[in-house]
């Protein structure tokens, strides 16, 4: 899905799982699916945050 490859891309990539999910894929598609919200990823910053929060809209 576009909308999750784009999350994907903003988020920190490393796959550390401080959001609580393995990989930053399954944040991105719990993101898009409403499950979180999006500053669900902390090792990223706020305007990282605020770039998921446009593409949701």
């Amino acid at each position: 899905m576009p909308k999750i490859d784009d999350i994907i891309g903003l988020l920190g990539g490393v796959d550390c799982g401080a959001c609580g999910y393995p990989t930053c894929a399954d944040c991105a598609e719990a993101i898009v699916s409403g499950e979180v919200d999006e500053e669900a990823c902390v090792i990223v910053d706020g305007s990282n945050h605020e770039q998921i929060k446009k593409l949701l809209k």
